[in-house]
């Protein structure tokens, strides 16, 4: 708390907790400033306070200054984890803080952090992932008490990559008496895919390409693939 001097030899603090109904001597001062450090997170007390001057050897104490309400920051979000991690969506979990109104989730961005969720739950599917990328997040914790708004530092980053996208579509082509053509539609973020075959009620490694498609060539008139 800081307030301004007003020449006197020294201050009395008052400090009003809700949880006891009441004032109590804070803390006598000489200076204008005092530090509470004793309070917990997004916790709400009020102060007032006395100025005295020393007459004759005893306080002469002034009316009390007007109130004033102050709010701790709420704690830091912790342990931010993310599951069901599909190729489009991230379930993003973190533990409640107390005395809190509502969180802030934030998606990192290249040039701005974009809030994508504001409120009281501690968990939020996010469905607008892409496939195959790195999604970065943080959390805040915010309360309010009368006029006073507060902010927690922000929590941990966290970053999730996605899945690929599951491969819907495929078709043959330039098909001829011992070759074809597979082609499926070229993935976002995709470096490469792995081509599999189902022989024998399994499915085998077959290639690895970094395009979407494969040609096979030199094949039997029988083979069915």
């Amino acid at each position: 708390l800081n307030w301004e001097s007003v020449g006197a030899d020294g201050y009395r603090i008052y400090r009003y907790r809700p949880e006891n109904g009441a004032y109590e001597v804070f803390k006598d001062v000489k200076v204008n400033s005092v530090i509470n450090d004793d309070l917990l997170p997004a916790y709400s007390c009020a102060f007032r306070i006395k100025a005295y001057k020393i007459v004759d050897g005893k306080r002469v104490y002034s009316e009390y200054s007007s109130l004033f309400w102050a709010l701790t920051l709420p704690d830091k979000v912790k342990k931010v984890t993310a599951s069901n991690i599909t190729s489009d969506s991230i379930t993003l979990s973190w533990n409640s803080a107390q005395r809190i109104d509502s969180y802030k989730v934030y998606l990192v961005g290249d040039e701005e952090d974009i809030l994508i969720y504001e409120g009281s739950d501690t968990s939020y599917v996010f469905d607008g992932a892409l496939p195959f990328a790195e999604h970065s997040f943080y959390i805040i914790a915010t309360a309010t008490e009368r006029s006073n708004y507060v902010e927690s530092v922000p929590s941990d980053v966290l970053t999730v990559k996605t899945k690929a996208a599951v491969i819907k579509e495929f078709s043959a082509s330039d098909i001829t008496a011992d070759s074809y053509k597979i082609s499926w539609p070229e993935q976002p973020n995709a470096v490469g895919y792995n081509i599999y075959r189902l022989d024998a009620g399994e499915y085998t490694l077959i290639s690895s390409v970094d395009v979407p498609f494969i040609e096979f060539t030199e094949l039997e008139n029988s083979k069915n693939d």
